[in-house]
């Protein structure tokens, strides 16, 4: 019986070759792509419509996903006081934690020049002026961005930061008139389950998205671009392997200074309170036999929270 339970476990887990996973999907279209684009380079310009869908469902993806998430998480939680001291933790981790990336990536792709040879040609001039004049210049006007006049037009652009705004004033909202807003959070939540599912059915077309970006990119550039793609990625995993080691490596070393500080504290709190019963009980306790009484209960209750500090 375990023989044919484990033999069903392993067929079930195990997937058939002409079912690959879909990092095996992606890559197969990698290299389909590499090749129509070298062999048939009008075939991978004639497919690139294919590249334009693919980025269009992940923009599509972004607004309702970060929306929903962000009010159930602020929502759900319950107390705003706990929800407020968490969430200024989380953006000071976050600001510090995107800084030294932000300037690993900078090291790097400064020292690695990706990006020398490529010639890249502008499609559509108008929406990069278009961008450059509404972008705010200044810290007063990067502050005034941050809140948007209406949150669907937002969503439109596909402005992050300011939907990001309104989700967590939603949220506090929301959270705030209690009961009466727990159908909207179920909403929300159920929402967010469609959105994962949804992205699910996007990534099964990435292979024909990159594929046909692939094609495209060789088609009309040529097989030397890949040494520059090649490059990119190298710099990619190095600027990832520095960040770990910088900054994950140093958030484990203070997590493991503060559990040794925590340790000495424990073993200090449970020495105070051993000397403190020792030195009241007999002439707290119950009489004769000098055992400690509600003196040494009320100690044991006073430093006992010491110990997890």
């Amino acid at each position: 019986m375990t023989t044919s339970m484990t033999a069903k476990v392993s067929q079930s887990v195990g997937r058939p070759w002409y079912r690959p996973s879909l990092t095996m999907q992606i890559m197969i279209g990698l290299v389909v792509g590499g090749v129509i684009g070298w062999l048939r380079p009008d075939w991978g310009n004639a497919v690139y419509f294919l590249r334009d869908i693919f980025i269009n469902l992940i923009k599509s993806i972004i607004a309702p996903l970060v929306f929903s998430t962000i009010v159930v998480g602020i929502a759900g939680a319950g107390a705003l006081r706990k929800v407020g001291r968490m969430g200024v933790k989380a953006l000071v981790y976050f600001e510090i934690v995107t800084t030294a990336a932000l300037f690993i990536g900078l090291a790097v792709v400064n020292f690695t020049k990706p990006g020398i040879g490529v010639t890249l040609v502008a499609s559509n001039t108008d929406v990069a002026k278009a961008i450059g004049q509404s972008h705010p210049k200044t810290l007063i006007e990067t502050i005034v961005h941050v809140f948007p006049s209406s949150v669907i037009e937002s969503m439109v652009r596909g402005d992050v930061l300011q939907i990001v705004a309104f989700s967590v004033l939603f949220a506090l909202a929301l959270s705030a008139i209690g009961e009466k807003g727990r159908p909207i959070v179920r909403a929300m939540e159920s929402l967010s389950q469609v959105m994962f599912k949804f992205t699910n059915f996007v990534m099964m077309f990435a292979p024909f998205g990159v594929g046909a970006a692939m094609a495209h990119t060789i088609g009309t550039q040529g097989l030397g671009v890949l040494l520059n793609l090649a490059s990119l990625i190298l710099s990619l995993y190095l600027a990832l392997i520095i960040f770990i080691l910088l900054v994950f490596g140093s958030d484990r070393d203070r997590a493991r200074a503060a559990a040794a500080i925590r340790a000495r504290r424990a073993r200090a709190s449970r020495a105070r309170l051993c000397h403190y019963q020792q030195r009241i009980g007999p002439a707290q306790g119950n009489g004769t036999n000098g055992t400690p009484g509600r003196a040494s209960a009320h100690c044991r209750l006073r430093y006992a929270d010491r110990l997890f500090v």
